[in-house]
């Protein structure tokens, strides 16, 4: 076999894409939507709980700076 016909081979092993239905095209879009929507309430989550985190944060920063005379200091990094 020539590597021309291993080209045609390979070319005809590729199944065609299915078309769908306008019924699974629409069942389709409103998974994805409900997909969408919940990826955006999470996100929105998860950016109020990181203000909250942060802003709670400066807090307990200022309480050591105040009350404890000690200096936060903010390149410091926690191994996981």
């Amino acid at each position: 076999m020539s590597d021309h016909d291993a080209e045609y081979e390979d070319v005809e092993d590729v199944e065609e894409p299915k078309v769908l239905t306008m019924d699974e095209l629409q069942r389709k879009n409103k998974a994805l939507v409900a997909i969408e929507d919940f990826l955006q309430s999470e996100n929105s989550q998860l950016k109020k709980s990181l203000e909250d985190i942060q802003k709670e944060n400066e807090e307990l920063k200022n309480l050591l700076r105040n009350n404890f005379k000690v200096d936060y200091k903010s390149d410091l990094q926690y191994k996981e």
